[in-house]
């Protein structure tokens, strides 16, 4: 009788790792497309902090752009809804945060201490925070906020391929946010450029109705005040 003993330890090992980049290649192409339905910043935010507990952490919390010491942040836990809150604070007081708010690489995780994560940044019944994944969300050309995410101290820490991760979706995320950003500042504009254009308001004069409607000038015609 012969025995024929082979380890397939390392091919076990590589077929996991394969499933592994199957299931996040194909939950970025699903953030993508759910982040790019739409050019609402608050929903992206929403959107943003919703899918990153699916897949990278057990709460995450999206953080827009500081407006003096006043920051929007979006939190959600795993299974739960998100929710929008402001918070008077100095990013630059959370290791990481005021540095990705402004753009700069993202701190590794084992460098940051759990146990100094202000009250604000763990939401109410989170528990024991066991480690904290903070990235900049990048715009196009300006950063587009700040992503942290959080893990239970009985979750296992944040490996550095999952930190990799963490920035490849922060990546579509900021791409998104800064398109929504953009949009809603040309609709602005827009807005007020039309205002300029639409026809006064008409009254009654002398007993007579007087009506206007509004109609943009067609190329060929060469008149009026379109933009």
């Amino acid at each position: 009788m012969a025995w024929w003993l082979v380890d397939d330890t390392d091919h076990q090992l590589v077929r996991d790792a394969l499933h592994m980049e199957r299931k996040r290649t194909a939950f970025l192409a699903e953030a993508s497309s759910a982040l790019l339905s739409t050019l609402n910043v608050g929903r992206c935010m929403d959107v943003t902090a919703q899918m990153a507990v699916e897949c990278l952490a057990d709460a995450a919390l999206a953080i827009s752009p500081t407006h003096g010491r006043r920051l929007s942040v979006v939190t959600c836990l795993r299974g739960g809804v998100p929710e929008l809150s402001h918070h008077s604070v100095d990013p630059d007081d959370v290791p990481g945060l005021g540095e990705a708010l402004r753009g700069f690489p993202p701190v590794p995780a084992r460098w940051i201490d759990p146990t100094t994560a202000p009250q604000w940044l763990v939401p109410e019944g989170f528990g024991p925070v066991g480690s904290i994944v903070i990235t900049p969300l990048p715009g196009h050309g300006v950063p587009a906020g700040a992503l942290v995410l959080l893990r239970r101290a009985k979750t296992d820490s944040f490996s550095d391929e999952e930190e990799v991760f963490a920035r490849l979706f922060a990546a579509r995320a900021g791409a998104a946010l800064s398109a929504a950003r953009l949009y809603a500042e040309q609709s602005a504009i827009t807005e007020v450029l039309m205002r300029e254009l639409l026809p006064p308001t008409l009254r009654q004069v002398a007993g007579v109705d007087f009506a206007g409607r509004y109609r943009p000038s067609a190329d060929h015609e060469r008149i009026g005040g379109d933009f």
